[in-house]
């Protein structure tokens, strides 16, 4: 069930749109190329293109209608309903209510949840392009082709969180490290060695594909194993229609099917070894 946000849940969501506001002015395509989060195998990425996307997410703020969702799992800090067509359009943005509960400590924080989530919402046509084919704590991250590291979600919340850092100069303060990231790293190191990175990736991105497969068909599968970034959102409870609706343009003929992205990363093809800094080394190694 979900109900309307309080006046101290508006509150804070005003303050989180004030961050995201934030975030965007550093949104320049040059500070956007230095994150490098485009910079996987295949094709020189378009920073351009993605930059005008991401311009679009404070506007997109104050478009989508926030609603805190009570029973949303522990590892999902929001998630964004859209509705078939024809035209699909966005119904809602669901938040757990500690995303929008008392405190500003991690509002930064709060905020990358929400930007994954924006990105979400963006409109191109008749669609919403950007969908989820890898997590930053998964281990097809850094794997994707450019076209396709622009219409995953993820993207969109790593570049904010890169430019943050930056700004804070406090690298590590906002990105998702950990003993996988770690491993992830050795493995591209040595992509002219082994291919376990790349089958990793490619189990990687089946299984998240097939994740919001199941629930697109009306399902509720059992959770997998949580991950800190979050897990695809189930359906509603006793809705015939799932919450991920967004997710079937993927399986519609000619579009982007697991096996597409997947392609992408079974070729050997040694991936980015993780986001870059330019100019002078930060001071934090956090």
């Amino acid at each position: 069930m979900t109900r309307d946000l309080s006046p101290a849940e508006q509150k804070v969501l005003a303050a989180l749109t004030d961050r995201i506001d934030a975030i965007v002015e550093l949104a320049t395509v040059p500070e956007l190329t230095a994150t490098t989060v485009l910079d996987g195998p295949g094709p020189a990425p378009d920073y351009r293109a993605f930059q005008r996307r991401f311009a679009l997410l404070g506007r997109r703020m104050r478009e989508v209608r926030f609603v805190v969702r009570e029973d949303l799992p522990d590892t999902t800090g929001a998630n964004t309903v859209i509705a078939d067509g024809p035209p699909p359009a966005v119904r809602e943005v669901q938040l757990r209510p500690s995303l929008v509960g008392p405190g500003t400590r991690t509002l930064t924080a709060r905020a990358l949840t929400l930007v994954h989530e924006l990105a979400h919402s963006l409109p191109e046509g008749l669609t919403h392009p950007v969908k989820d084919y890898a997590y930053r704590t998964g281990w097809a991250w850094g794997h994707l082709p450019a076209e396709l590291a622009r219409n995953n979600a993820d993207t969109y919340a790593e570049a904010a969180a890169l430019l943050v850092e930056r700004g804070e100069r406090a690298w590590g303060r906002y990105q998702v490290l950990g003993r996988l990231a770690a491993q992830r790293g050795q493995l591209a190191k040595r992509a002219n060695l082994t291919t376990l990175g790349a089958a990793l990736a490619w189990l990687d991105i089946t299984v998240n594909r097939a994740w919001v497969r199941s629930n697109d068909c009306g399902g509720s599968p059992a959770q997998p194993s949580p991950r800190p970034g979050g897990t695809p959102p189930s359906g509603p409870s006793g809705s015939t229609r799932p919450a991920c609706s967004r997710w079937r343009a993927c399986w519609r003929p000619g579009g982007t099917s697991a096996s597409g992205a997947c392609a992408a990363v079974s070729s050997g093809s040694a991936p980015r070894t993780g986001p870059r800094w330019t100019g002078s080394s930060p001071t934090s190694t956090r």
